[in-house]
């Protein structure tokens, strides 16, 4: 049986995924995996900005620390998920210190000659990942490409001694359930058997 591609680092830190907010791309019902649409085009629409708020009103109850640190991906709806999430943050919480990095670890999956077709068609990638096949047909990033990365992420923040004991990733939904993966020791190609996470969805990323 496969396994993630590198091995998972033991964690000093508590980690949480948000996942963009409802954005133009879903209204549209469309992939937008590469970064020269997503970075600057496909934002949040109205109800994916109240999406990021609510995350924040439902983070807050349970989070007893003075500071978090969010991460989130470079494209456009993972950014102005994180500006509304942090903003709301900041209006019911003025005391907690909440600083911001934009990086490029946290982008959505790649799907290929799949751009700016239908999203009913991560379907047919989603297919071969659950049978561990290379996708030449699409050309899609792979899950242990998506899941390294991430992982490469978590190690650079393990690393600092500085950073806030509470990290939360925004990203997106492929993203983030193929990291999921990593903290639950499962194969990455099994992604689509966890939890969905939902658009504008909080959650604490826990280890089995």
């Amino acid at each position: 049986m496969n396994q993630p591609s590198c091995d998972f680092p033991k964690l000093k830190k508590t980690y949480y995924g948000l996942r963009h907010g409802f954005s133009k791309a879903n209204e549209l019902n469309l992939i937008v995996s590469d970064p020269r649409n997503g970075c600057e085009d496909f934002g949040l629409t109205e109800l994916g900005v109240r999406q990021a708020r609510k995350a924040a009103e439902e983070f807050l109850p349970a989070f007893t620390e003075r500071s978090v640190k969010v991460y989130t991906s470079d494209f456009l709806r993972t950014r102005e998920t994180c500006t509304n999430f942090v903003d709301r943050l900041n209006e019911l919480a003025p005391g907690l210190a909440v600083s911001v990095v934009i990086t490029p670890l946290l982008r959505e999956r790649y799907f290929g000659e799949l751009e700016k077709q239908s999203a009913n068609n991560y379907q047919n990638v989603w297919e071969l990942d659950e049978k561990a096949l290379p996708d030449t047909q699409y050309h899609s990033e792979s899950v242990h490409g998506v899941l390294n990365r991430a992982i490469q992420l978590i190690n650079e923040i393990e690393s600092k001694h500085d950073d806030p004991e509470s990290i939360v990733f925004v990203s997106h939904g492929d993203a983030l359930q193929i990291l999921q993966t990593g903290f639950s020791g499962i194969r990455p190609e099994d992604h689509r058997t966890l939890p969905h996470w939902s658009q504008g969805e909080i959650k604490k990323f826990t280890r089995n």
